[in-house]
Parts: structure tokens; C-alpha cells; sequence
């Protein structure tokens, strides 16, 4: 399967819209985030950022103080993988991933 193909389905079948609350981005729990990571490295990707979206009433909203953006090339791997692993997310709360 095509890299790009790959991960497109990946997002596809278990991304979260966030239309609704006024992004493009698609949401991921914590563990669909650490396989996505799988996707991505298999797929010559790398991650540039994650934000995470927090439950504001009814309404989710990314928080820019709880993120994460890479220091370097040779530690966004590690270092992403520890931020997804660590974060606490409440209820329906979601990662996004850029890359």
C-alpha cells in the first residue's frame, strides 16, 4: 500500500472529527496516537507537533500550554512517544498529530 494511502486509512478509520469545534484535524485517543506513531515511522513520516484537546463544558478546545514539538530530529521519537504516554487525558479528550 502506498505511504501516503497508509496513512490516510490509518486517520480514516480511527480519527475523531474536530470540524465541529472549528478544526480540519482529526482527534486520536492515546492509544490509536502511539500506533499512529507506528504508521508514520513505517511510512518515512515524522511527527512535527501534537497538541492535545481538552473537554471545555461540551465543547473540546486545544490547549496550547499541553503540547509537545521536537528539540531535534533524533530524539522526536522517543521523546513523542514519552509525551503521549504521560499526558493524562480525561474523558472523550484527544491528541492531535502533526507531521
Amino acid at each position: 500500500m502506498n505511504t501516503k494511502l497508509l496513512v490516510k486509512t490509518f486517520l480514516d478509520s480511527c480519527g475523531h472529527s474536530l470540524s465541529e469545534y472549528g478544526s480540519g484535524e482529526l482527534g486520536l485517543t492515546r492509544e490509536d496516537a502511539l500506533r499512529f506513531l507506528e504508521v508514520l515511522r513505517e511510512s518515512g513520516f515524522r511527527p512535527l507537533g501534537v497538541d492535545v484537546w481538552r473537554r471545555h463544558g461540551a465543547a473540546l478546545a486545544a490547549e496550547g500550554l499541553d503540547a509537545w514539538y521536537p528539540d531535534g530530529k533524533e530524539e522526536a521519537w522517543s521523546s513523542v512517544a514519552q509525551f503521549l504516554q504521560t499526558t493524562s487525558l480525561g474523558e472523550g479528550e484527544l491528541f492531535t498529530i502533526q507531521f
